[in-house]
């Protein structure tokens, strides 16, 4: 199974349900081989995620993991 997750330029909403949902179902990813992506109708080649939503996104790990 493929899920993809699609905004408008992939450096921020579709970047971080792809990273929440492949964290969610890391212990099982593999068994249930399902792949995950992200992708923008705008995005370019290169592009990556926007740098406050890489401070999130760990910002979020940190708190899971003390929780």
């Amino acid at each position: 199974m493929k899920i993809i997750f699609i905004c408008t330029s992939n450096v921020c909403r579709s970047v971080i349900a792809e990273k929440l949902l492949k964290e969610k179902l890391k212990e099982n990813l593999e068994e249930t081989q399902i792949e995950i992506y992200s992708a923008g109708i705008f995005a370019q080649d290169g592009d990556g995620p926007m740098l406050n939503v890489v401070e999130a996104m760990k910002e979020l790990r940190n708190k899971c993991k003390r929780a």
